[in-house]
């Protein structure tokens, strides 16, 4: 999918999330994910990235951000692999790191609820209850 069918695609799918059916938010949302962790014109970053995402799965987590810290590398403008290491660090506890991610996460792609709710999960996790609250409301 090509950047610019790949955008009109993701603000269609978030316009249909404001219709609030919650019978076919799930679907859309996943689609989203699919859309997200699908590099818009390099299969093998598409590939790395699956391949963190087992390493995560498998609780392998210094070699989940190798590999996406090579992805970011390759390409620093995909905002999925920015998220993906977020998620990771935030797993091994370096709040600060993911931070640092999912701020460039969300610099490119602001609508990314996975880099948000992250966000707030760190906040909560670290007590700054109003911070969490904020992050959501926003």
């Amino acid at each position: 999918m090509y950047a610019d069918d790949r955008n009109t695609e993701l603000n269609r799918l978030f316009n249909e999330l404001k219709i609030k059916d919650k019978s076919i938010s799930f679907k859309i949302e996943q689609k989203i994910w699919k859309i997200w962790s699908t590099h818009p014109n390099n299969n093998e970053l598409t590939s790395m990235l699956s391949v963190g995402s087992d390493f995560v799965n498998n609780n392998q987590y210094q070699k989940a951000v190798e590999i996406f810290t090579k992805v970011i590398e390759i390409d620093p403008n995909w905002a999925e692999a920015w998220n993906k290491r977020a998620t990771v660090l935030f797993l091994m506890k370096e709040y600060e790191l993911s931070l640092i991610d999912i701020k460039k996460t969300l610099d490119l792609e602001p609508r990314h609820f996975g880099a948000l709710s992250g966000r707030a999960q760190i906040y909560i996790d670290q007590r700054e209850f109003q911070k969490a609250l904020d992050n959501l409301i926003k």
